[in-house]
């Protein structure tokens, strides 16, 4: 039985199969590679809608729920106030250590919430004459704040395009 005509088909098959599979796969990783981390203005922006999901029309409310007041963003959340951002120049907010990443910025602090205040918009400028901001987006139901990212890479704005940031509905639209 080895050797037959059906034993080479076979094998052949296979081996075409595996050739295809290996060129598509190195083909994919080739283009991953050149990824933009950074965003500006001038480019296309590939995170340009973030879709969230409603949770319920409990945590909809008539009132605004952002406060920015003495350098300090902060939201009425279900269970009290909670504090995303602080401006450690303006402001006499003592950080606990909470804030590694994200919680602090210089400057003009841009931010808006989703029509239905279960989502927060924030940008955190990290020097005070800086023309990028990090992007956040806080969660008020799940009371959790999310980096913007890219295919898992954290960006950056240019101020002026977190500045034309809107929300449709609940989804963010850069």
């Amino acid at each position: 039985m080895e050797g037959t005509r059906h034993e080479k088909a076979a094998l052949v098959s296979v081996a075409y199969f595996i050739g295809a599979l290996t060129a598509f796969i190195g083909y994919g990783i080739a283009n991953n590679n050149a990824l933009p981390l950074e965003s500006t203005v001038n480019t296309s922006q590939t995170a340009s809608v973030i879709t969230a999901v409603s949770r319920g029309a409990e945590a909809q409310k008539e009132t605004n729920i952002i406060n920015y007041e003495d350098g300090v963003l902060s939201i009425e959340a279900i269970d009290g106030t909670r504090v995303l951002s602080f401006n450690p120049a303006v402001s006499d907010f003592e950080d606990n250590g909470e804030f590694t990443e994200q919680g602090s910025h210089f400057g003009n602090l841009i931010f808006s919430a989703a029509a239905s205040n279960e989502y927060v918009f924030f940008c955190e400028q990290k020097t005070a004459d800086g023309s990028t901001c990090n992007p956040f987006v806080y969660d008020v139901l799940v009371d959790a704040i999310y980096p913007l990212s890219v295919m898992g890479e954290s960006v950056s704005l240019t101020t002026n395009a977190a500045k034309s940031v809107v929300w449709k509905g609940n989804k963010l639209v850069v």
